[in-house]
């Protein structure tokens, strides 16, 4: 949900208290200062489990330095104003994609560089994040998606990428958002693409066996359900619990298992963004699990 005192008002009513706020590239561009007003008349009637950057930056952007800058631009005003609502996180993202991975060498070589670039960038915001007191999550991508044309993330859509940025981070308000949606289509993608399987140097895996890998940085967690190894379409990616292929009574095992205790976050798409009837569904849906 965005920066919508409709939208606040909505969650609340329908029972839910803690929530994700997701910004846009415009949110900064024309400043933010009327957005914080509104999400600082609801502290305390909610808890703001994150505050979630514009999901088009990216922080690990090869050849590019404009974008790269101002997604650290982005994401370090947003480090900043989550005191200001008592929120302890700020989710972004740190990938590159292309549309031709048939040259392995010079994948592997962007690959390199994009792993570079994010963790320069992470340790530029994490002094900020440290004296602040919030963490800063990484969130892992789909490594296919369809927008104007077919592109394959090259960097950022693997267990791997995560623990090995974390390691070279070093860093604890450096944590990892565990998207579930995004680990499937990693997994599906990695059963079909033996090019995609050989440039990360991955196996096929279960969307519960990528939490278990990560579970030990884990900070928060996005839920919607997906299909497919292409996202990117409104019929594949952020769908409602129950109506895509990931197995959540299995993810959910892990989960408890973990001793995880921050947030799970519902990132199901909805008709009207006023009204979050999926987003009930979905609430119904994990407590028809749970019990």
């Amino acid at each position: 949900m965005s920066c919508s005192n409709i939208q606040i008002k909505d969650r609340l009513s329908k029972g839910f208290r803690d929530l994700e706020i997701v910004t846009f590239e415009d949110d900064f561009k024309n400043g933010f200062d009327e957005h914080l007003k509104i999400l600082q008349e609801f502290v305390g009637m909610v808890k703001y489990a994150s505050v979630h950057a514009p999901s088009n930056l990216t922080v690990a952007h090869v050849g590019d330095d404009t974008h790269r800058k101002f997604a650290e631009h982005c994401i370090k005003d947003l480090i900043n104003m989550a005191p200001l609502i008592d929120c302890e996180r700020v989710v972004f993202h740190g990938f590159y994609h292309t549309t031709e991975i048939s040259n392995h060498s010079s994948v592997v070589a962007l690959r390199k560089a994009a792993s570079r670039r994010c963790i320069d960038s992470i340790k530029r915001l994490d002094k900020t994040a440290g004296d602040l007191g919030v963490e800063i999550c990484l969130e892992n991508m789909n490594a296919c998606v369809r927008l104007d044309r077919l592109y394959y993330l090259v960097f950022g859509a693997s267990p791997g990428d995560l623990k090995e940025t974390s390691v070279d981070v070093g860093s604890d308000s450096f944590r990892f958002c565990f998207d579930a949606a995004h680990a499937h289509n990693f997994s599906k993608v990695i059963s079909e693409s033996q090019e995609m399987r050989a440039l990360y140097d991955a196996q096929p895996l279960s969307v519960s066996d990528f939490f278990r890998t990560i579970s030990d940085n884990v900070g928060i967690i996005h839920l919607s359900d997906a299909k497919g190894s292409i996202a990117g379409l409104r019929e594949a990616e952020h769908l409602p619990l129950g109506d895509g292929e990931v197995d959540f009574k299995a993810l959910l095992g892990t989960v408890f298992e973990s001793k995880f205790e921050g947030p799970i976050v519902l990132e199901t798409q909805e008709e009207d963004m006023n009204n979050a009837l999926n987003a009930v569904r979905a609430r119904r849906y994990l407590d028809e699990l749970a019990n």
